[in-house]
C-alpha cells in the first residue's frame, strides 16, 4: 500500500480512521455504561444525594453520544479511478462516481467542514459533509481534485490544491 500522505497518491486507496482508537473508544463507553448502571442498581439507594443518582445517568448519556458519534461518523474513504466511496460502521456506505460531483466547499460552523454536492444515481441532488479532520484529507483533497472534473471548488480549495 502507497503512502496516503504522498500528496499524488497512486489509486485505489484506501484511508481509514485509526480502528485501535475508533473501538477503543467504544469499549472504553461500553464500560462506564456498565459501571454506570451497576453503581445505579448496587449502589444507590433512597437515602443517597440527588447528585450521587444523576452522576450515572449523565455517564451514561455522556458515553452513548460516544459510542453513537463513532458508529455513525466517517469512518474509510476509498478512492478509485470511477469513484469515491465513504465508508461507516452503521451507516449505509456511499459511493459517488466523479462526474457526479458538482461542487466541493469547507463549511465553518462548530467544526470545519468538507461539503461534497453530488447527484445519486436517481438524479436527486444530494449532499455529504465530512470533517477537515479526517486523516490525510489534503491527500483524499488532491484526488478528488484531480478526478471530478465537473465540481466546482470554492476560493480556499482552488489556493489549497495542486490540481485545480
Amino acid at each position: 500500500m502507497q503512502n496516503p500522505q504522498d500528496l499524488t497518491m497512486s489509486l485505489p486507496q484506501k484511508i481509514r480512521f485509526n480502528p485501535f482508537v475508533r473501538y477503543f473508544t467504544m469499549f472504553m463507553a461500553l464500560l462506564a455504561i456498565a459501571y454506570s448502571i451497576f453503581v445505579m442498581v448496587d449502589r444507590i439507594t433512597a437515602d443517597s444525594k440527588a447528585i450521587y443518582k444523576a452522576i450515572p445517568i449523565i455517564i451514561i448519556f455522556l458515553a452513548l453520544d460516544s459510542i453513537f458519534r463513532n458508529c455513525f461518523n466517517l469512518n474509510s474513504v476509498y478512492l478509485t479511478e470511477d469513484f469515491i466511496e465513504f465508508g461507516f460502521i452503521l451507516k449505509k456506505n456511499r459511493r459517488i462516481k466523479w462526474e457526479s460531483i458538482s461542487k466541493v466547499e469547507i463549511t465553518i460552523a462548530k467544526r470545519r467542514l468538507i461539503r461534497y454536492t453530488y447527484t445519486d444515481e436517481a438524479g436527486l441532488l444530494k449532499i455529504l459533509t465530512m470533517t477537515l479532520s479526517f486523516p490525510h484529507m489534503l491527500a483524499i483533497l488532491n484526488v478528488v481534485g484531480n478526478k471530478a472534473v465537473n465540481a466546482e471548488f470554492d476560493d480556499f480549495l482552488k489556493s489549497v490544491l495542486l490540481t485545480k
